[in-house]
């Protein structure tokens, strides 16, 4: 199994260890004269800067939302800081109310 080391000068080393003789997370090891402590290998979710989320069950083409989908009309948001703006300019009208859940 390979597991990840870190160097002093941050750069990372992979060293393959039998499972379950590795040393512990956080445990500094020597190997040809340099420490290395060992890390957790925590994979990291890439998500485009310009990510969007679309939803299924506001009705489309809402006139609260910033965007909508092109074709389906269904709205579109960026983040939910923006779900919650519609929200609240959505209390202001009396027929198209909706608390988005």
């Amino acid at each position: 199994m390979i597991y990840l080391f870190e160097k002093d000068d941050g750069s990372i080393v992979e060293i393959e260890y039998p499972i379950g003789k590795a040393p512990k997370i956080g445990t500094s090891i020597r190997r040809k004269g340099q420490k290395l402590t060992r890390i957790c290998v925590a994979p990291q979710a890439k998500v485009a800067p310009n990510a969007k989320f679309v939803s299924h069950s506001l009705p489309r083409w809402w006139p609260h939302a910033k965007d909508h989908e092109p074709g389906t009309g269904k709205p579109r948001f960026e983040s939910i800081h923006q779900v919650r703006n519609a929200e609240a300019r959505s209390k202001d009208t009396e027929k198209d109310q909706v608390v988005y859940e």
